[in-house]
């Protein structure tokens, strides 16, 4: 977790290397909430958007606020801060990674980003 944002090596690496790839959109994956989250911040990144073709293509649930507990900052909000859609992609249980239903979720998210 670390004592700010970037305090930690590994979240200073994770920084660096997107700052500098610059990518399309950025995908992060953890267990077990059932659902896509859009990375939030000031403007219309395309997360939310991301999210809803993450979540049709899946049947995960998406649209809602992260609410189980406090947070005070995401990974995928920070990556929506530098106008890259990013989302949160919480997995059903902590023990499936759930290939199959990932996979068409990743296919549908190329083909959004093709155009």
């Amino acid at each position: 977790a670390g004592d700010a944002p970037f305090s930690e090596p590994e979240t200073r690496a994770l920084s660096a290397f997107i700052q500098n790839l610059r990518p399309a959109t950025v995908l992060f994956y953890h267990s077990a909430a059932d659902g896509i989250f859009a990375g939030e911040c000031n403007g219309d990144h395309g997360s939310a958007q991301m999210s809803e073709i993450l979540g049709q293509a899946t049947g995960y649930h998406y649209g809602a606020v992260f609410s189980a507990y406090p947070v005070t900052g995401t990974a995928s909000s920070w990556v929506d801060s530098l106008g890259i859609p990013s989302a949160d992609v919480e997995l059903l249980t902590q023990t499936d990674p759930e290939f199959e239903r990932n996979l068409a979720g990743v296919l549908a998210l190329q083909r959004w980003l093709a155009g």
